[in-house]
């Protein structure tokens, strides 16, 4: 198993492809379980997870008070996702009389995801969810039509759920890979001579099942087992690069514990009589720190993860990533990102990222992102970031602004 090779596609996009952002889990001290019909986030939201941001906005005016078709039975909801950006990378020109000039893409607007999502309830212990992702070419007819190589239209699972700690999924869906991620253009899931190529593409999915066991609120496990005709299609579309069993196995560790620091003691007596201050509140941190493996034969790509975050909104994570598609190609990277929610509806973000490429030759790339999180008002998201990009070819700053429509 070593090392990775990928090819350009044209069409680069700049926008996260899940319905919720992983910093939410932390300041909360709950799994994306707690809000979503997958465990591994992204999708439907379930009555909970509409309840945390179906009333989220700057302005309360509401179209929905609801996600539920049928109520405790049935959530239907939706994704739609504009982005204004500079598609593709600077390129450097040179005129007639020999003089050269640095040619940037042209901005424009673009629809990025067109998604319906649905989760039924079917007992208790039992729930049904999926998901279809509209493509460019669907409004022509063509049903399924992916952006990136091993991208899925489509995810569908079923989940089982018991009391004593087990759990088991199977369908098409994706796998434990470290955190699932809101940003699709992260190094972590892709490779540095190609950053703009994910090598785990947005709404990756395989048929597969998974087992999970979680004995206790802070720990948790799954392992599984995917066909590999998607992971196929990412690695080896137009170059066979890396040999892959018919089936990936999948394997994620995740300690999730909660620390209490400080507070003081209550000193008033038995008389009520008012004269002791009230104690001080203890400080509850909440963490997470796990790893996950995901590979067959050539190809594999292990995680490793932490973060800590406040119930007053203040988390950071950082993520590093090892993955290798043959011998001769392998892709190590690192992110460390940091999100403040002043408001619910009003969340600076910062995220640095390092990826370096060993193949032929190194190739090192650096991704720098600030941005906002604005929820103008339930279902309404407007997200401004500056963006730049530094590899051994170029450096590209941008500002990009994303609209994202949900319910």
């Amino acid at each position: 198993m070593r090392h990775l090779c990928a090819s350009l596609v044209v069409l680069a996009s700049l926008v996260s492809v899940a319905s919720a952002t992983p910093r939410m889990s932390l300041p909360a001290g709950s799994p994306c379980a707690t809000c979503h019909f997958s465990p591994t986030g992204g999708g439907g939201r379930n009555e909970v997870g509409y309840g945390a941001m179906g009333r989220t906005g700057a302005f309360d005016f509401r179209v929905f008070d609801s996600n539920q078709v049928v109520q405790d039975r049935l959530a239907m909801g939706y994704n739609i996702r504009i982005q204004y950006a500079h598609f593709g990378i600077p390129v450097r020109e040179r005129n007639a009389s020999g003089t050269e000039s640095i040619s940037i893409p042209d901005p424009k607007a673009i629809p990025m995801q067109v998604q319906i999502n649905a989760g039924a309830t079917i007992t208790d212990g039992l729930t049904v969810s999926g998901s279809y992702n509209a493509g460019p070419k669907t409004p022509d007819g063509d049903v399924c039509d992916p952006v990136f190589p091993g991208m899925s239209c489509f995810e569908l699972s079923v989940q089982a759920q018991s009391d004593t700690g087990w759990s088991a999924r199977a369908g098409m869906m994706q796998p434990h890979i470290g955190i699932r991620p809101d940003d699709h253009t992260t190094l972590l899931r892709g490779d540095a001579a190609y950053p703009r190529q994910p090598v785990i593409p947005p709404n990756y999915a395989e048929w597969g099942g998974e087992i999970g066991y979680q004995p206790k609120s802070w720990f948790r496990a799954e392992m599984g087992a995917f066909h590999t005709d998607n992971l196929d299609k990412s690695l080896n579309q137009g170059t066979k690069a890396s040999n892959l069993w018919p089936a990936a196995y999948a394997l994620r560790v995740t300690f999730l514990p909660r620390i209490t620091v400080g507070g003081g003691q209550d000193d008033s007596d038995d008389f009520d009589d008012f004269d002791a201050p009230p104690p001080t509140p203890p400080i509850g941190i909440n963490t997470w720190f796990g790893a996950s493996i995901y590979g067959s034969d050539q190809f594999y790509i292990a995680n490793g993860f932490m973060g800590a975050g406040l119930q007053n909104g203040l988390e950071s994570r950082l993520e590093v990533s090892h993955s290798e598609r043959n011998e001769a190609y392998s892709n190590s990277s690192i992110s460390l990102s940091t999100t403040y929610a002043i408001k619910d509806w009003f969340v600076p973000a910062l995220r640095v990222e390092r990826g370096v490429t060993d193949a032929m030759q190194k190739s090192k790339t650096w991704q720098y992102i600030g941005g906002i999180e604005f929820f103008l008002m339930p279902g309404v998201e407007i997200r401004p970031e500056y963006r730049v990009t530094k590899t051994d070819r170029y450096i590209f700053g941008q500002t990009t602004v994303q609209l994202h429509i949900f319910h």
